[in-house]
């Protein structure tokens, strides 16, 4: 809904923090051990931090990964996600910049408020933003369904298993219009400096 009414950074804030709810999520449904680990934190807190997190999903999702440079590279790729959605939310530069063409006035400069973001050019970063929010609630309601049994496969009650690979399929299919270079980028970030892709 904020998407849809041009509220994109703050729909980028929501989508961050679901992210990273997701991410706890499928840790927490890893192992008793997880469980135990959550629940005996003194502060209520969960005790991994968003990166941590990516890589126990990598690291368990995905047992089969031949060498620490396919580790190395999934994780930073699943990270990747909530650093940009973060990018967004803690107003970054390219974020900010972007911004400012939801109030521009017809090149001849801009006003300094803050309005709905209803632009052809936010468009892209509308569906990056919606995309990423899916695929991770997904990952969460799978992640979900395997801890209470369904290792294999989904449970067919409902037509849940055949639900949730149409939103997969649909939702890839509405993206790939708009899977383009985004105006928002997080090379110049932190975490790009520190943890560039493996070669």
């Amino acid at each position: 809904m904020l998407l849809e009414k041009g509220y994109t950074s703050q729909a980028a804030s929501v989508a961050a923090s679901l992210n990273e709810s997701a991410l706890a999520t499928i840790c927490l449904t890893h192992s008793k051990e997880n469980v135990q680990e959550y629940m005996s934190t003194g502060d209520g807190e969960v005790p991994w931090s968003p990166m941590d997190m990516a890589k126990m999903v990598v690291r368990r999702e995905n047992k089969n990964l031949v060498s620490s440079k396919e580790f190395e590279n999934h994780w930073r790729a699943l990270y990747a996600h909530y650093v940009w959605l973060c990018q967004i939310k803690h107003s970054a530069h390219d974020s900010v910049l972007h911004d400012t063409s939801a109030s521009t006035l017809d090149g001849k400069g801009y006003v300094v408020m803050a309005i709905p973001n209803t632009e052809t050019e936010d468009a892209a970063v509308k569906a990056s933003i919606a995309i990423k929010s899916l695929l991770r609630v997904l990952e969460c309601v799978e992640a979900f369904a395997r801890a209470i049994g369904y290792i294999d496969k989904l449970p067919d009650e409902a037509r849940f298993a055949e639900r949730i690979e149409h939103a997969r399929k649909a939702s890839w299919q509405a993206f790939q219009p708009f899977a383009k270079p985004s105006p928002i980028s997080i090379s110049r970030s932190w975490f790009v400096k520190k943890y560039p892709p493996v070669k």
